[in-house]
């Protein structure tokens, strides 16, 4: 069996996996199709391709700005690495040959360097996308303006079907048929199941649907209290007394600077230059204000304390591409990791928008004493409650995960 047989076994042994590598690569794919048919692709893939997600980092600097600074071809020439001097002659002749490679190779390179950067922040940056839109309210209103109709038309049939009535008329015969023939304990167990039903049905489950979004409702609380056990374990809060969409918005941001703006920084200077003297401050600015393009960025090195960034970015080459491959393989990890977390928690929703639905049907054929209605009722009460403690449970994990990443890369746990 060949690795290629061996993987296409695997693949349909891990159903779930599939499913997400699958709708990743779709995404993957059309995203780069889109940015390699749009004009300047080459200088501006993030603008083209993270413009319109709104992510940035804890310095307010949108990921669509991130690019690796090049210096221009005559800058990298003169500074290539080799030392020379006017009173050994013998420097010269290795100075010159270092100074033509760089010139002939410095455009190829600058464009297989910007380009590979470029993907890396891309890959990062829509699966950071996925994972906002999955665990912001925005999905979870589009899930009740889809849901609140179906819901709406199902609660109508039930009550031209007399449902309700139906089910106490048949529940209260078969408790009377078990009295009459001795089993009051079955008749006892059959009306005290239709009670707990009824009371359900009229009280949590009155509205359902309208109770999954608000910040009251039930997958709210799951994200509200997931947020706050992150925060505590962090001893930090993300946004302290805002709104949950303003605290997912600060836990993106501490993603996108524990993961891409490290990444970045050691690819273009060998360093994370945020750490040394005023860097990061000056990093920031200057990429705002490079629009994408330009040495901006590595100039502005040399004046915040760390020469030795700028020298590396007038050096780059193969040992950067290299570097920029592995980060490119790390990149692909952490989005699958990313995008299966952001689909779980996709259809965390999902699965609650349709307990919901289903539940208060569920719950009066559950109340006839149907053994199997039964169960399917216990299982619909039982699954919408889950849920909420299945969101908390993303919400924990990726909040904690954030933190161990910024670590991972950044060895330190302020990001």
């Amino acid at each position: 069996m060949t690795a290629s047989d061996s993987l296409a076994v695997w693949l349909v042994e891990h159903p779930r996996l599939r499913r997400v590598i699958g709708a990743m690569t779709g995404v993957y794919v059309l995203c780069l199709w889109a940015v390699v048919a749009a004009p300047k692709a080459s200088a501006a893939v993030g603008a083209a391709a993270l413009g319109w997600t709104g992510l940035h980092d804890l310095d307010n600097v949108p990921i669509a700005d991130y690019f690796l600074s090049m210096v221009d071809t005559t800058e990298a020439t003169f500074n290539n690495g080799q030392h020379v001097s006017a009173f050994d002659p013998e420097s010269w002749g290795s100075w010159i040959v270092k100074a033509t490679q760089t010139a002939i190779a410095h455009t190829t390179a600058a464009w297989w360097l910007t380009n590979e950067a470029a993907l890396v922040v891309f890959a990062i940056g829509i699966a950071l996308w996925l994972l906002r839109f999955a665990m912001s309210s925005s999905w979870l209103l589009a899930l009740v303006q889809i849901g609140r109709p179906v819901f709406a038309t199902v609660n109508m049939l039930v009550n031209q079907m007399w449902l309700g009535p139906l089910a106490v008329a048949v529940c209260v015969v078969l408790a009377g048929y078990h009295q009459q023939r001795g089993r009051p304990a079955q008749a006892r167990n059959l009306l005290g199941t239709a009670a707990v039903l009824a009371a359900l049905v009229w009280t949590v489950f009155r509205d359902p649907i309208d109770d999954l979004v608000s910040d009251h409702g039930l997958l709210g609380m799951g994200r509200a209290t997931g947020f706050q056990i992150a925060q505590d374990a962090r001893q930090s809060s993300y946004a302290p007394g805002q709104s949950l969409d303003t605290q997912l918005d600060a836990l993106l941001a501490q993603l996108v600077s524990s993961t891409a703006r490290p990444a970045l920084q050691l690819q273009n200077f060998g360093m994370v230059v945020d750490d040394v003297g005023t860097c990061r401050q000056a990093w920031s600015q200057a990429i705002l204000a490079a629009h994408s393009q330009g040495p901006g960025p590595a100039h502005a090195m040399a004046g915040c304390g760390a020469p030795q960034a700028l020298a590396h970015a007038q050096q780059l080459g193969a040992n950067d591409f290299v570097l920029g491959l592995v980060f490119l393989f790390a990149a692909f990890w952490i989005g699958l990791f990313i995008w299966y977390v952001g689909v779980s928690t996709l259809l965390v929703g999902a699965k609650a928008t349709y307990y919901c639905i289903v539940v208060v049907p569920a719950a009066m054929v559950g109340m006839s004493g149907w053994q199997r209605g039964k169960k399917y009722a216990v299982r619909c009460v039982s699954q919408v409650l889950l849920h909420g403690v299945e969101m908390m449970i993303f919400t924990v994990f990726l909040a904690l995960s954030a933190v161990g990443m910024g670590w991972a890369i950044v060895p330190k746990l302020s990001v």
